[in-house]
């Protein structure tokens, strides 16, 4: 199971258990205090693979590229299970040719505040189950990209453009 590590700060002013904790947090999300959310904010999509350094950060980047040509008010992040540099140097000289770098943004691990915040959670792994499963888009499927660039890179373009243009339609 992957370890999710909750600002404090953010959540409580007193010491709670982990599991009072993730409550609270999943009943404030469930109960509309999700920022992003709420009636006027632009969408916030989270993109979360397993090491945040390969899948949902080039998601982010190619999402954030599309977002801007089409000059839409929405935003994306990214966030790792475990993190750990998962790019080998091949996967970097494809990505470096198709002009994306996912290391603009240090990867980070994903925080219970970062779902709070997120209108769609992208998962490219599966997710704790404190993530309230009202927000995700299961990705899971989607191919090595390492393994089989050209198809991988196919697919997640398709399935970009289409969350693209279902939260252009929100927005």
């Amino acid at each position: 199971m992957p370890v999710i590590h909750p600002d404090l700060s953010e959540l409580t002013g007193t010491t709670m258990s982990r599991r009072a904790l993730l409550g609270s947090a999943l009943a404030a999300s469930l109960a509309g205090g999700c920022a992003s959310a709420r009636r006027g904010q632009a969408p916030l999509v989270l993109f979360v693979c397993q090491y945040g350094t390969a899948k949902s950060a080039i998601a982010r980047e190619l999402f954030r590229r599309r977002v801007r040509q089409r000059h839409l008010a929405i935003a994306a992040f990214s966030r790792g299970l475990t993190i750990e540099d998962h790019l080998t140097p091949d996967l970097r000289q494809r990505l470096a040719a198709d002009g994306v770098d996912p290391a603009v943004e240090p990867a980070q691990v994903l925080q219970v505040r970062d779902w709070q915040r997120a209108s769609i959670v992208v998962a490219f792994n599966p997710l704790p189950l404190e993530v309230p499963r009202a927000k995700v888009r299961d990705w899971t499927d989607l191919p090595s990209i390492t393994d089989d660039y050209a198809n991988t890179r196919a697919i997640l373009d398709r399935r970009l453009e289409a969350l693209i243009d279902e939260l252009a339609g929100r927005a």
